[in-house]
């Protein structure tokens, strides 16, 4: 087992996840390439003023980590956008469906927000037919 970095910030996209700074994440997806995707983020001091709310993907064929939406303010806006520029607020679970979208709920927002084309191969696949994983066909 590997374990990523404690810094307790969000940062290092582009670059390996490893040494990446993540922020208190509330849900993780795999989908069936083996790319992890992430949502994170933090309440600075009271709930009305969460940072770093962000759906993060960490490519494993490179071991780098990317930001697939939101951006650097939290809030509510760029519905209809580039995903990486919209500002998401209260991330809770994040989901993978069949197609490749990414979708995570908001609690304070009150809003299921989803991503479109972002996964290379939807969830991850039942293998073993255990019922733990997803059959996209």
């Amino acid at each position: 087992m590997r374990q990523m970095s404690c810094t307790c910030a969000s940062s290092g996209d582009g670059g390996p996840a490893l040494s990446a700074g993540l922020q208190a994440l509330r849900g993780l997806a795999m989908d069936a390439a083996g790319d992890l995707y992430i949502s994170e983020f933090n309440f600075a001091g009271t709930p009305l003023s969460p940072v770093d709310c962000n759906v993060r993907r960490v490519d494993m064929s490179t071991g780098d980590i990317s930001t697939v939406a939101g951006s650097d303010t939290c809030g509510f806006s760029g519905d209809g956008d580039d995903a990486t520029e919209a500002e998401i607020r209260t991330l809770a679970d994040i989901a993978l469906s069949c197609d490749g979208n990414v979708a995570f709920a908001e609690a304070l927002n009150g809003r299921l927000r989803v991503v479109s084309d972002v996964s290379s191969g939807g969830p991850a696949p039942d293998t073993d037919h255990d019922g733990l994983g997803y059959i996209c066909e």
